[in-house]
């Protein structure tokens, strides 16, 4: 009798969870989060957890996936706070889109290549995790990471936003009961934008055919960008909402999908350094811009020169700063040979290898090779640009010993083949953003 009791409690939890996650909608600020079932538990003391457990806590749900770098740039800010505010908060890494098995996967890849590069791996934090979610992205919808829902202690849904307000202060003041003036975070507008532009005609039978504007940061977008090609109407119309002006700048001025090495020459550089993973709503609403620029598609291969004209009208007058493409002397790595004959092959199959600090390089085109070393030396921003000047173009045997940032040590491995890299200065051209010289 007591077993058939359990039986049918059993078969009523299950029921009632499953009818529960079943018919989830999404939800607003101000709603209270369902206690749904969530499965597919990491650093828990259990596979399976409701958002009951943690009543009592402020919990930040943060949306990431391995796809987001700056979602896992984070991971140590996250782990801080939750140290910090031990009791009272509780975060809880969601991964929607990646089950475990596909996340330590594609961490073994990233870090391999981030080994390659001289960086230090990315470890997964010790915070509780959920993997392979539907669940919780059904009840929050979105597509763009980092993606944070706040959640407050009597359960209820407290903001939807961007991963910047994760910080001790705003923590506090949640905690401390006050208000926080959090933006919030709608993914979804983006298809409306594609299909009607950042600047939507008063009157829809309005076609217009060329026009360009610009619009201070908005909350309500994500920021993605996109070209969007209208051949009835034979238009087309970029969009970039949400966009730093050193990102417009890099996009009006890049060639064949490459950007250009920037040097800046302003005082103010206020504009240009962005605070990271911590940028705060004040910087974003200063410095983040929106830009639309539509033209008849007979004139889509100009579109980079409108748009160099535009930020150079806009932003002269709002800042006083220009970007022309100019050809300066600037510091540069040259990659020379000294000595022919060393740099060989033995035929094997080509691969690379990376272990314990020797990477080894088998049947490695040679341009690779050199692009690796570029990857590691070259610094984009003061500028110093690296250049290969060999002239070799065939595959290669190479190991390597060390860290590949370090200019002496690169040098040192290099000249067992034949190879040198030497200081010096070349003239190459480079996106200037400078300030504009005042007329007399």
């Amino acid at each position: 009798m007591l077993k058939r009791i359990f039986s049918i409690i059993f078969c009523f939890i299950v029921t009632s969870a499953f009818s529960q996650n079943k018919n989830i909608t999404a939800l607003s600020i101000g709603d209270n989060v369902p206690d749904v079932l969530l499965k597919n538990v990491t650093n828990y003391n259990s596979s399976t957890i409701r958002l009951s457990s943690f009543k009592g806590k402020v919990i930040i749900l943060d949306f990431w996936s391995t796809y987001c770098s700056t979602c896992m740039a984070a991971f140590s800010k996250m782990e801080k706070l939750q140290r910090q505010y031990e009791g009272k908060l509780e975060v809880i890494l969601v991964n929607s889109f990646e089950d475990q098995q596909n996340i330590s996967s594609r961490l073994l890849q990233i870090n391999k290549t981030r080994t390659k590069e001289g960086l230090h791996p990315i470890e997964m934090p010790k915070l509780t995790g959920l993997s392979g979610d539907s669940t919780l992205r059904k009840l929050f919808p979105h597509q763009s990471m980092p993606h944070h829902v706040w959640i407050s202690e009597e359960g209820k849904v407290l903001a939807i936003t961007n991963g910047s307000y994760a910080n001790s202060e705003n923590v506090r003041q949640v905690l401390e009961g006050k208000k926080v003036r959090f933006s919030y975070k709608d993914d979804f507008i983006d298809f409306s934008m594609k299909r009607d532009g950042l600047f939507k005609p008063m009157i829809s039978s309005f076609n217009p055919v060329f026009y360009s504007g610009f619009m201070p940061y908005r909350e309500l977008s994500n920021g993605s960008s996109g070209v969007f090609k209208d051949s009835s109407k034979g238009l087309v119309r970029m969009y970039r909402p949400n966009n730093s002006i050193f990102s417009l700048y890099q996009e009006a001025f890049k060639v064949m999908r490459k950007y250009p090495r920037v040097l800046f020459e302003v005082k103010n550089w206020g504009a240009f350094k962005s605070p990271g993973i911590d940028v705060t709503d004040t910087w974003l609403e200063k410095n983040m811009f929106s830009y639309e620029l539509c033209v008849p598609e007979k004139e889509e291969s100009q579109m980079g020169i409108f748009m160099q004209q535009d930020l150079n009208r806009f932003f002269g007058g709002l800042y006083g700063i220009e970007g022309t493409i100019e050809k300066r002397k600037i510091k540069s790595f040259v990659l020379i040979q000294t000595k022919e004959g060393l740099l060989k092959t033995n035929g094997e199959k080509s691969n690379y290898r990376n272990s314990d600090g020797l990477k080894v390089y088998t049947n490695y085109t040679f341009g690779d090779f050199s692009n690796s070393l570029k990857e590691s030396l070259e610094d984009m921003t003061r500028p110093i640009a690296f250049i290969d000047e060999t002239g070799f173009t065939g595959n290669v045997d190479i190991q390597f010993k060390g860290d590949m940032r370090s200019l002496q040590n690169v040098r040192n491995q290099l000249q067992q083949y034949g190879l040198d890299i030497i200081e010096s200065e070349r003239e190459i051209e480079v996106l200037v953003i400078k300030d504009k010289k005042k007329r007399e």
